[in-house]
């Protein structure tokens, strides 16, 4: 710092400000001081400021799978959401094992992460988080709830979700039998929207076609199998499907398609409304929980706890995307 003070005629807390890109410095001065070290070859020791300062900038961001694409698109919203403090995200996947989940976050303690946003693997509890409180590392959950657990979450209410779908097939569309498809059966997620979906059909007498309830990995080719078999069978037909996520409802499309069933005759909604929904054959019609809005709101309100500040934000309501796959406009069917 002190070689690139003494070629542009600066004080070397000026350097230091400019290479940490403090607000306080002009801009000019700060691309100049940078421009230098870059042609010098300087590289910051992020440890040696770290053990200087005391302050730590690296987060973790421990999740099941990053190839799921609410899980990506919600990570993408979480690192815009720590942009502000110039936050390292450290990502780590667990495979829903918790084996797994245990040496990432005994890792990341060790690593003396600032923080730590989780969405954490099936049968996560309050005990296997016990260490990060020990080390006073704040936590804040994603989409899933960990039982006994006062750790702050950020997620859609299932309920909410499940209501919009419900309405939408059974109030505009008139559907009088409803399935609904997917989802880890053991997972809380799909145990409270089927617990809403059961309320929900009870109370306005729509009929629950037990077979087309069936859990199923959140796997597109698992999901087209066993909507195969279904077809294949004996089974009648619901009105319509409720399907738990997208990537389990492109599945469901497929099968339909290769058994030539219209929308008009079987009725699709879904959840997550990612990107590739727009784009399948019919277009996907899904309840929006706007999985960037998502993770950006988790980062903030991770922030909040690092600053201890409170966190104030909200989160943008879900809304259902209108398409094809329920009847809201024409598709061809496609075959094969």
């Amino acid at each position: 710092m002190q070689t690139v003070a003494d070629a542009l005629g600066l004080s070397r807390a000026t350097v230091s400000l400019a290479l940490r890109d403090a607000s306080k410095i002009a801009e000019e001065t700060r691309l100049r001081v940078q421009a230098e070290a870059a042609r010098l070859g300087y590289i910051p020791n992020r440890n040696a400021v770290r053990l200087r300062t005391q302050q730590r900038n690296v987060i973790g961001l421990v999740v099941p799978d990053i190839t799921n694409p609410v899980v990506a698109e919600a990570a993408i919203g979480m690192q815009m959401g720590l942009e502000d403090r110039s936050m390292i995200v450290l990502l780590s996947n667990t495979f829903d094992d918790l084996t797994m989940q245990r040496h990432v976050l005994r890792q990341l303690v060790e690593e003396q992460v600032a923080g730590v946003l989780l969405l954490p693997a099936l049968g996560t509890t309050a005990v296997e988080l016990e260490r990060l409180r020990a080390a006073r590392i704040p936590v804040v959950l994603l989409n899933r709830a960990v039982p006994e657990s006062d750790l702050p979450i950020v997620h859609v209410l299932d309920a909410e979700i499940v209501g919009i779908a419900f309405e939408h097939l059974v109030v505009e569309h008139g559907a009088q039998s409803l399935g609904y498809f997917g989802g880890i059966g053991d997972a809380g997620p799909r145990i409270q929207r089927m617990e809403s979906f059961s309320r929900l059909c009870a109370a306005e007498d729509v009929r629950v076609m037990e077979a087309w309830s069936a859990p199923s990995p959140s796997s597109a080719i698992a999901a087209r199998e066993l909507a195969h078999r279904l077809l294949g069978s004996a089974e009648p037909l619901p009105d319509a499907l409720i399907v738990h996520n997208d990537i389990i409802a492109i599945g469901v499309l497929r099968a339909l398609n290769e058994f030539s069933i219209s929308p008009s005759e079987l009725r699709v909604v879904s959840i997550d409304d990612v990107e590739l929904a727009s784009i399948t054959t019919p277009s996907l019609s899904s309840v929006s929980i706007h999985p960037r809005d998502l993770g950006r709101t988790a980062g903030h309100r991770l922030l909040a706890a690092l600053s201890g500040g409170v966190f104030d934000g909200a989160l943008e309501a879900p809304s259902l995307a209108r398409r094809e796959s329920c009847g809201c406009g024409s598709a061809p069917v496609a075959v094969g």
